[in-house]
């Protein structure tokens, strides 16, 4: 059951990671908000087209009249969402001409030689950073050895002594002696 949950919970981290990767990037917002606005257009056009029943109990203008506010609501919703694909649009900018260049293929400006800089400088960087936290750790504790305190933090399972005789975990008796 622990290596069940163990293993649904690893998964639920991968995901998440691949999930934070496509999520926070411009082409998904802008795709949510773009989906958002045709849903609104779509809603205000079937208001528009909707059938307008000329019955004698049918209740007339204060039906149109609601029906108009509504559309009208749809209409500013819309032109919000559109100012907002905009600001989208400036917001991602750096982002979307990365992955635009990224996705023709051209490139970006940078030789072969300064991409290897960059990224050995980035290695150095995170392998000093390593380095720090294991000195930091050994540090601590060689400081929590001093008072004996690292025998009582790591906590050794309790282990029953071997028996030599069958466990009576079967469900019967074993007659040792006969």
């Amino acid at each position: 059951m622990r290596t069940y949950s163990e293993e649904a919970k690893n998964r639920i981290g991968e995901m998440n990671t691949i999930r934070a990767y496509y999520e926070v990037n411009a082409l998904f917002e802008m795709g949510y908000v773009v989906s958002e606005l045709l849903e609104r257009y779509r809603k205000m056009v079937a208001q528009i087209k909707g059938p307008y029943e000329e019955h004698e109990n049918s209740p007339g203008v204060a039906f149109a009249t609601k029906r108009c506010e509504y559309v009208q609501k749809l209409f500013f919703e819309i032109f919000h969402l559109c100012n907002i694909v905009h600001e989208i649009e400036k917001k991602w900018a750096e982002s979307l001409n990365r992955e635009k260049r990224r996705i023709t293929g051209e490139d970006d400006g940078m030789d072969g030689d300064e991409k290897r800089r960059i990224i050995e400088a980035a290695i150095a960087s995170s392998r000093a950073a390593r380095l720090r936290e294991m000195k930091k750790r050994r540090k601590w504790r060689k400081q929590k050895d001093k008072f004996g305190l690292i025998a009582n933090l790591i906590k050794k399972k309790d282990r029953r002594p071997q028996n030599k005789w069958w466990p009576l975990d079967y469900g019967w008796e074993i007659d040792y002696y006969w």
